[in-house]
């Protein structure tokens, strides 16, 4: 009788449970984004990614939210973001809004990463900031195609010489275009990106990064989550990035990685 009854009520408990409860995993799909996100660079735990975007999901979001996060990748970026569109992933590790991507996927309220922004050029560049558009004729700036686009070049489009470069590497297209002085300069929402990939290549000491007009305001990306999530989950997620909102410095984040693989 009694064990009759232990299985009623484990059973009765597991009916009545809050949705919730079954959505204790969120499945996170990550692409290379370094130093915010690298693959098995750091020596922790095989198989899941490092950097500072990786440790703002795992120390700050997952803890808050009280899920445990299920790293799928690193993937191509393009594979990464179909595979959140046709709901294989339930979030993505940071995105920057536009709105063809906030018609597909569910933004956060608040950011997650954030930093200052700026131009790639050769160090041997005289210009160290640029105050005015007349300072950029005839210099051409390669940028990723379909990514974000700050408000000063969406401005001056039509005055500026604009190359975009698309594909999973574009990253690296962008770095190697500058040194290579295919282009005069490059634009990447985070450079610390393409300074990594210089690093990788030796030719870091040949670059710099010089300011534009707004780039003293910080640049930020979101979590965002597919549509095919559960509600319940998402709102989890994005309530416990509210909260924890503010609790930690990204940049410095950003800095530690890099005393981590500069050792």
């Amino acid at each position: 009788m009694k064990i009759r009854d232990a299985i009623l009520a484990f059973f009765g408990v597991m009916a009545f449970c809050p949705a919730v409860c079954a959505d204790d995993v969120l499945r996170v799909v990550c692409f290379e984004y370094p130093p915010n996100l690298v693959a098995d660079r750091l020596g922790a735990v095989p198989g899941s990614p490092k950097g500072a975007i990786a440790r703002v999901w795992e120390d700050y979001i997952a803890p808050k939210a009280g899920v445990k996060i299920q790293w799928i990748g690193p993937v191509p970026f393009s594979r990464a973001m179909k595979m959140l569109e046709d709901g294989q992933a339930d979030a993505i590790q940071h995105l920057s809004r536009t709105s063809e991507r906030e018609a597909k996927f569910i933004f956060s309220r608040k950011p997650i990463m954030w930093g200052r922004s700026g131009i790639l050029v050769l160090k041997s560049e005289p210009l160290n900031a640029v105050t005015d558009v007349s300072q950029l004729e005839e210099k051409k700036i390669v940028i990723i195609g379909n990514g974000y686009i700050p408000p000063f070049m969406v401005k001056n489009r039509n005055r500026l010489l604009i190359e975009e470069v698309y594909g999973d590497k574009a990253g690296v297209s962008v770095m190697r275009m500058v040194v290579n002085r295919r282009v005069w300069g490059g634009y990447f929402t985070f450079p610390e990106v393409l300074l990594w990939y210089a690093a990788l290549e030796q030719r870091q000491g040949e670059l710099k990064v010089i300011s534009y007009p707004g780039s003293d305001v910080m640049e930020v990306t979101y979590a965002a989550m597919s549509r095919s999530t559960d509600q319940t989950l998402v709102r989890r997620i994005d309530a416990a990035i509210s909260d924890v909102y503010g609790r930690y410095d990204y940049p410095s984040l950003v800095k530690d990685v890099l005393r981590q693989i500069n050792r």
